[in-house]
């Protein structure tokens, strides 16, 4: 069992100590932390991350959305380890110019389940 602190960090009411996740929602919750982290945010780890904002001004078509989907399925293999086949679409929002949605699938190491998480920037 994998256990860390929750993504967004939080207090419990409840206990008053560190809100934690476990499991598949850990690994989830650190595949949004990649994607949401710009690199050069961490001076501890100055590459983590996904240089997902250098792409938000340009023209969306066909390249740079695979070029998008390379930078993101890079970033994942690189800093989350638990995973493994992973899927990645990028389209933009239809019902909101200029944000951008990151769709990943994948499998759990060892285990038969996928997941999926998805943003918008």
């Amino acid at each position: 069992m994998t256990e860390g602190w929750s993504f967004p960090f939080g207090i419990s009411r409840e206990h008053g100590r560190v809100e934690t996740s476990s499991d598949r929602d850990n690994i989830r919750q650190s595949v949004e932390i990649i994607l949401l982290t710009e690199p050069g945010e961490r001076k501890l780890h100055p590459q983590f991350g996904t240089k997902l904002h250098q792409f938000l001004f340009e023209n969306m078509d066909t390249q740079t959305k695979e070029m998008i989907c390379r930078e993101v399925r890079h970033s994942l293999q690189i800093w989350e380890k638990r995973i493994q086949d992973i899927r990645v679409e990028a389209e933009t929002a239809a019902e909101s110019q200029g944000e951008l949605r990151v769709a990943v699938s994948y499998h759990i190491v060892d285990q038969k389940e996928e997941d999926r998480v998805e943003i918008r920037i």
